[in-house]
């Protein structure tokens, strides 16, 4: 096993340059763009519900106290924000989860043009394979999830638990994304036994910089760009040392 913190930087850095590109920009902010449209229609059909609701159950009438009105009309306020909060970034979040799903052939093919011309991309895994792959992530993810539900009772070891189990996720599916579509089965094999320990570390930093609030929104697109960067340069290395018989 080898490791270098160099390449692990390299790959940090040329991730977080091509994330400042206008097209990369644009492409953080569909998301936001689809979630702000989605509240504002939903805004205009409900938005006057729950005006009519509180009108409805109104204790007083117009000529009555205006304290119970007011604290009503702040609560409806408070409530109709919070409800469009939540709205928005429920919407972001799914809307990242199916876009995830199209970034790494896009972004990968991306890297390959303009980087990365003369480095071959083997046939990785196919639709299937990868569906399966994924399903069997999926269920050891979950098993692992109901295997330790009684270390969720125990302070500390439970974020402990909770932070390994979602970063196997994580490495599993980014994985299965970025190696699958540039190695083929014998590739990733080969490339997780030499690199074991650089493809932990960096993907380890990639999974904490997604658990910023607020900037794990935008995080996407630079850890595939940056993981898609490593996966390049370690091929263009392995293409390297098997001319040279290494």
């Amino acid at each position: 096993m080898q490791f270098e913190l160099e390449i692990i930087a390299q790959s940090y850095l040329k991730g977080l340059r091509d994330c400042l590109k206008p097209r990369m920009l644009a492409l953080m902010c569909v998301p936001f763009v689809v979630a702000a449209v989605v509240v504002w229609f939903s805004w205009s059909a409900f938005g006057g519900l729950l005006d009519s609701i509180a009108q409805s159950y109104a204790l007083v009438d117009e000529n009555s106290s205006s304290i119970w009105t007011s604290i009503l009309g702040a609560l409806i306020t408070v409530l109709n924000s919070a409800l469009n909060f939540l709205c928005f970034f429920v919407v972001v979040v799914l809307v990242q989860l199916v876009l995830s799903i199209f970034y790494a052939p896009y972004l990968m093919a991306y890297l390959h043009k303009h980087y990365y011309p003369n480095v071959h991309m083997d046939d990785g895994l196919g639709f299937w394979e990868s569906f399966v792959a994924l399903l069997k992530v999926l269920v050891i993810f979950f098993c692992l999830l109901l295997l330790c539900i009684p270390l969720y009772f125990i302070p500390i070891i439970n974020g402990i638990v909770i932070f390994a189990l979602l970063f196997f996720l994580f490495k599993s599916t980014m994985t299965l994304d970025v190696i699958g579509s540039l190695f083929s089965r014998e590739g990733s094999l080969q490339l997780h036994k030499r690199y074991r320990i650089e493809l932990f570390v960096l993907l380890l930093g990639l999974y904490a910089v997604s658990l910023i609030p607020i900037v794990n929104f935008f995080m996407v697109i630079f850890q595939i760009l940056a993981f898609g960067h490593y996966a390049f340069m370690k091929k263009v290395v392995m293409e390297q040392n098997l001319k040279s018989g290494v």
